[in-house]
């Protein structure tokens, strides 16, 4: 990922290295000596608050994954959660939504071009942002260097069904899928569990 990492022993560490050193996020253990990853984060919100200093994203990391566990880091001024053990596509995901430098709220890649024109105008006259792929490769690119809420697309779109690599994205950043189909009869319950939705073509979609 290209990505640079100091490691801190304990809370009170993490708290000396974030009042000496610039970093860009910081994932912050709760159970650690010394200084508890609750205590380290207050010490850092206050040492922000005081310096007048743009605050870094803190994520806490938890072997305690209840419920509710989410609700109270946040309550204690963490931005987000992750629950041991952890994922690399979790880590991804979330370097992925505080660092994505381009944001957009649906990907649209239709067959015909009347659709794809159709669609963007209708979306975009409802408030939302559109970004189109003329074909799957360029979907896919997007996907990986953009940061998108809906996707929506034809599932017979050439190499669509082939590349799991597309799924996969989708999967990792939550991205909710709107498919269209020639015939919704036709639809397998492996595509309903996969996608978000499954319309017909000519469906006029709100989403």
């Amino acid at each position: 990922m290209g990505i640079k990492v100091t490691i801190a022993n304990n809370g009170l560490e993490a708290f000396n290295l974030r009042s000496t050193q610039h970093f860009d996020i910081i994932f912050m253990d709760i159970q650690m000596p010394v200084m508890n990853g609750i205590e380290s984060t207050h010490a850092i919100l206050e040492y922000e608050k005081e310096k007048k200093l743009i605050h870094i994203p803190i994520v806490a990391l938890t072997a305690n994954a209840l419920k509710g566990d989410k609700e109270l880091f946040l309550a204690e001024g963490m931005d987000d959660y992750l629950s041991k053990p952890i994922q690399v596509h979790e880590i991804e995901k979330i370097l992925f939504y505080y660092f994505c430098t381009e944001h957009c709220d649906i990907l649209l890649c239709r067959k015909e071009q009347n659709d794809k024109l159709a669609f963007n105008i209708g979306l975009n006259k409802i408030g939302y942002s559109v970004d189109i792929a003329e074909n799957i490769e360029d979907l896919k690119r997007m996907l990986k260097s953009n940061k998108y809420k809906y996707v929506l697309l034809d599932k017979e779109l050439e190499g669509f069904l082939e590349d799991e690599e597309i799924h996969d994205i989708m999967d990792k950043l939550a991205i909710k899928s709107i498919v269209f189909v020639e015939n919704k009869d036709y639809a397998t319950l492996e595509d309903h569990e996969k996608y978000t939705r499954i319309i017909p073509r000519s469906t006029h979609v709100s989403v």
